[in-house]
């Protein structure tokens, strides 16, 4: 049995509309509803939510998009319009990641709250919105991975038309669909034990550890996961991808290390005091 992503969803003349937009939207609509109602039990206004909410599908959409164009400049700079064609898939989620976190900063920072306390009530929705996400990904055939007869084995052949051929491929969407979910809900656990006091690592205790926890599990995912994901760049032996990966694990493991020492200090402070 072949498996071959239908893409359209349905078309309206000639214009088409594609999971992979429907799969978005769902995504935005389940995190804001989830993170609405729990923000809620919290005692966190709903418009702050809201807006974090807007400012983060702004950066995540355009900031993905924006590393997926740099990343292809020779294909876009023949016609700069292909940045709005989304049809055949082209987000860089390190992109968006990167611009949604610069905007939500700014308007934390312009609100006075506390960044890293909301990125630690957020983190683990962002993270079931990715796997949501890569359900569009998935339906949508962009995102594919190396040739492989691993599934033919077992009768069914994953076949990607973007790739250019009919060759049966790792299902690479599925694969991160399932360590998305699989983060999520490990930083649920960990979010809960937190709250209860039962963490034992020292790191944990500092407001931002389950968002560079989270980025930390989702970069060690991403490195090793795009040896399986099929590239036309490589840089010596690794993707882009991966070299982002190794950025984004080496940033959130240096802030995570200096806000556990710098809570350790104060601590201290305090205790001689």
């Amino acid at each position: 049995m072949d498996y071959i992503p239908p893409r359209i969803l349905f078309s309206i003349g000639d214009i088409n509309i594609y999971y992979w937009g429907l799969f978005i939207a769902i995504a935005f609509a389940v995190v804001m509803i989830l993170v609405a109602r729990e923000a809620k039990k919290k005692g966190i206004k709903s418009d702050i939510i809201l807006n974090i909410g807007l400012l983060a599908l702004i950066g995540a959409i355009v900031g993905s998009r924006l590393l997926f164009v740099l990343e292809n400049l020779n294909y876009f700079s023949s016609n700069w319009l292909l940045f709005f064609n989304f049809a055949d898939g082209g987000l860089t989620s390190y992109g968006g990641i990167a611009l949604a976190v610069i905007l939500i900063a700014f308007y934390v920072k312009i609100k006075k709250l506390d960044f890293w306390k909301l990125a630690d009530f957020i983190a683990p929705y962002m993270f079931l919105g990715f796997a949501i996400g890569r359900i569009g990904c998935f339906l949508n055939g962009c995102c594919y991975g190396h040739p492989t007869e691993i599934f033919s084995n077992l009768g069914i052949n994953f076949i990607f038309p973007l790739s250019g051929d009919n060759l049966a491929r790792h299902p690479t969407q599925l694969y991160l669909i399932l360590a998305d979910l699989l983060i999520f809900g490990f930083l649920l656990l960990i979010r809960k034990l937190k709250e209860k006091g039962k963490t034992k690592c020292r790191a944990s205790k500092v407001d931002g550890f389950i968002f560079l926890f989270g980025l930390l599990l989702f970069s060690i995912m991403r490195f090793f996961m795009d040896f399986l994901r099929e590239y036309d760049v490589y840089i010596g032996q690794l993707s882009r991808s991966q070299i982002f990966a190794s950025a984004i694990f080496i940033i959130s493991l240096l802030l995570l290390i200096i806000k556990r020492d710098k809570n350790e200090i104060s601590n201290n402070n305090k205790f001689n005091n």
